[in-house]
Formats: C-alpha cells, sequence, structure tokens
C-alpha cells in the first residue's frame, strides 16, 4: 500500500492525476480520492500498452472534485462498469465502454421551413415509421419536448449471433419524480422512435436498451412507479399475411427498459425487472372485478435479466 501511495503522489506531481480529501465521520484518517487530468488522459491515449490504451477517438472533460455527492455517484457507476465487464467478458467489445461525454444521444432535428427553425423530428418523419408500417404514438409528452438523454455511462455488446447492443447504464439514487418523468419520457422517445433516426442506430446492426442501477430496493420500487406513468409509447405495425392485413401492437420503451439493485450485479447476476407490458390504464380496463382493479396498481412489472444467464455462460 505504500509502494501504491508513493507511486500516486509521483503522478500527482507530474500533473497526470489530481486529488482531493473526501470528509468522513468515521475514525482514522480521511481518504484521498483521484482522478486523470487533461493531461494524464492524453498520456494514456499515446500508450503502447494494449490493456491501458485508451482509443485516440475518445473524448474527456476534466472534473471539478467540489461535491461528495458526485465523487460517490461516478465511483458506483465505475463499480458497476467493471464488474459488469467482467461478468460479460468477451461479449463486451473492445473499447466500447464510455462515460456520460460519449455516451449522450441527442435527438434527432429536421429544419421547419414553416417556422424558419430547426426541431425535433417528429415520428412520422422517420424512415420506417408511419400509418402504412410502423406508427408510434400516445407518448407521454410531446415530441417537441424530448431532450438528450444522458446515460452515466454505456457498454457495446456483441453476441455470438452477431447481433449487437447497446446498453445505455443510468445510475439513480436520489431524483426527484419531476426530473425522473421528464428522463424517462426522453427514454421512452428514443427507444420507441427516435433511435431510427440516429447515426448510429439507423442502420438497425445496434439497438439500444437502457438498464437503470438503483442504490436500494425500494428506489428500484419507487422508479418503477414513475416510469410507469412515464414511459407509454406504444407502437402498432401491419403485416400482410396472406393477402390481408394483420395488426400487432407493442409498447417497445416499456420492453427495452430493465430496472435492477445495484448489488445484484456484484453478486454476478443480471436479475432485474421489466415494466408490465400493459400501462395502468389498460390494466384497469382489463380488469374484471374490484380485485382484479386493486392488483392492477402493484402490478408493475415481471422479473426478467437484462442479459440472459445461458449467454453469460457461453464466453
Amino acid at each position: 500500500e505504500r509502494a501504491q501511495r508513493h507511486r500516486l503522489h509521483k503522478l500527482v506531481d507530474a500533473g497526470l492525476i489530481k486529488r482531493c480529501k473526501i470528509t468522513t465521520r468515521g475514525s482514522g484518517s480521511d481518504p484521498w480520492i483521484y482522478l486523470p487530468t487533461s493531461r494524464g488522459f492524453a498520456a494514456c491515449q499515446r500508450s503502447r500498452d494494449p490493456e491501458s490504451a485508451i482509443p485516440s477517438g475518445a473524448t474527456y472533460r476534466e472534473r471539478e472534485l467540489n461535491q461528495y455527492a458526485y465523487v460517490v455517484h461516478d465511483l458506483r457507476v465505475a463499480a458497476w462498469m467493471f464488474a459488469f465487464g467482467d461478468l460479460a467478458g468477451e461479449l463486451v467489445v473492445p473499447g466500447s465502454m464510455h462515460g456520460p461525454l460519449q455516451s449522450q444521444i441527442e435527438v434527432p432535428h429536421v429544419y421547419d421551413r414553416e417556422a424558419r427553425r430547426h426541431r425535433n423530428i417528429r415520428p412520422s418523419e422517420i424512415p420506417g415509421l408511419g400509418p402504412g408500417e410502423r406508427l408510434v404514438s400516445e407518448f407521454s409528452c410531446d415530441p417537441s419536448e424530448w431532450g438528450t438523454v444522458k446515460p452515466d455511462a454505456s457498454v457495446e455488446l456483441r453476441l455470438a449471433s452477431g447481433r449487437r447492443y447497446d446498453l445505455l447504464i443510468e445510475y439513480e439514487h436520489r431524483s426527484k419524480a419531476g426530473t425522473l418523468e421528464d428522463k424517462l419520457a426522453n427514454y421512452d422517445g428514443l427507444l420507441s422512435a427516435t433511435w431510427r433516426a440516429v447515426e448510429r442506430y439507423k442502420d438497425g446492426e445496434v439497438v439500444p436498451f437502457a438498464v437503470f442501477v438503483c442504490s436500494t430496493t425500494d428506489r428500484v420500487v419507487d422508479l418503477l412507479r414513475v416510469a410507469d406513468r412515464a414511459v407509454t409509447a406504444r407502437e402498432r405495425v401491419a403485416t400482410q399475411v396472406d393477402g390481408r392485413t394483420k395488426q400487432r401492437w407493442g409498447r417497445p420503451g416499456r420492453m427495452r427498459m430493465f430496472f435492477c439493485f445495484e448489488q445484484d450485479l456484484h453478486q454476478r447476476t443480471t436479475r432485474a425487472l421489466r415494466l408490465n407490458a400493459y400501462t395502468a390504464q389498460e390494466r384497469r380496463k382489463l380488469a374484471r372485478n374490484a380485485v382484479e382493479r386493486h392488483s392492477a396498481k402493484l402490478d408493475l412489472a415481471e422479473q426478467r435479466p437484462f442479459l440472459k444467464p445461458e449467454l453469460l455462460a457461453r464466453h
């Protein structure tokens, strides 16, 4: 440990990392927190060691260590990502783990000639979405209100079948209900519609999913209650069968969001919950009596791992 502290001290003196102390209530000396400087990040990009080199295209924004809550948040996200990388192994595409800066996904914009300004794309303007193909509607907010999706981290997975997926990771600890509703509505817009117009996803080779990692089991339940109200987008798919048009309905946003307890992954399980395929309003309509109407309020989600155990067993 003394040798490690000595190495860290030399890196601080060289300007490659910086540090600050976190005040704790326990006995003993307060711990140091270290993070790279822009200079240190650039040095890692020049490294010839394939195990430690950072891709040349990666970007880095130096953070100020001024709030303890942010430090704990970032450390927990990093710990979760490292644990996931260890568990998923070869399923993780090398160099695909990114932090918040590279994980952001903006809403695609189009130029509105009448208004003479750029605006959010509407679902009906996205190739492949429309009355004759896929029709996506019933969003909890107007598409003009969608904002940038800002995951805490992201990672790309490549399965043995060749399928590729992006996991967008959100660490949730203490956000307010209003903030959560806006965040979940943005994710619903992305996962249900706008991902088809995002440059990375529009060719269909990579499909995004969202994983909300919650600090406590109570927080998982709280988040599910908000998500049950905010994630409402409905997709209608029209297909031709024997010359006849058949319609299939679904809610892609609800099917591509997963909610899990932070510690579960550290116990090497991808156990999670996924929203009920039916919204609360639909569940109440389907209820046949008072007992079923009451249970409709509680039937928020089903257990569903965000990555199937059999896939992990193969790598």
